[in-house]
């Protein structure tokens, strides 16, 4: 197993039906504690603001499906966005002062874990990526929504050999 499948793995796995069912179980779950949670102030508002930078992830899985691009390629637009925008919004609204036995500061809790998870994750790509774009391209064009990136990667082998 290369660094990018080792990388992707969880993409891979859970294919793109997969990530929509993780992703609106996490939406779902933050709605019904909205719903159901009537604090204001810090607690709310960071929730708030961390699922609403969240729905960007969507646009990527519906821009991916609609034009048939890997969800990893469009995942690079706005994972690490949600990602570091949730971090930056959790000190903003006051770190630690969000998370207590509420439900929305339990909810806060998940999503503080799964965030730095992923702000781990996303450095990782941006690094990999960064330091092997042929390696990352090459492995994207052999997933299942790569048809039209095979044939970028085909082009783009031709101009790096021709130059």
């Amino acid at each position: 197993m290369d660094k990018f499948q080792n990388l992707f793995l969880m993409v891979d796995k859970l294919g793109m039906r997969g990530m929509l069912t993780m992703w609106f179980s996490f939406f779902t779950t933050g709605f019904v504690v909205m719903l159901t949670d009537d604090q204001t102030g810090p607690l709310r508002d960071f929730s708030m603001v961390s699922q609403l930078v969240c729905c960007t992830n969507l646009g990527a899985m519906g821009y991916s499906v609609a034009h048939n691009v890997s969800l990893k390629k469009t995942f690079f637009y706005t994972m690490n966005f949600d990602t570091f925008a949730t971090l930056f919004a959790f000190a903003y609204f006051g770190g630690d002062s969000l998370l207590n036995s509420t439900p929305l500061g339990v909810w806060n809790w998940v999503q503080l874990v799964f965030t730095l998870m992923n702000a781990v994750w996303g450095a990782a790509t941006l690094y990999m990526v960064a330091g092997d774009y042929k390696g990352f391209v090459a492995h994207v064009a052999d997933q299942r929504w790569g048809a039209r990136d095979l044939g970028a990667a085909q082009e783009q082998q031709q101009v790096v050999i021709e130059t």
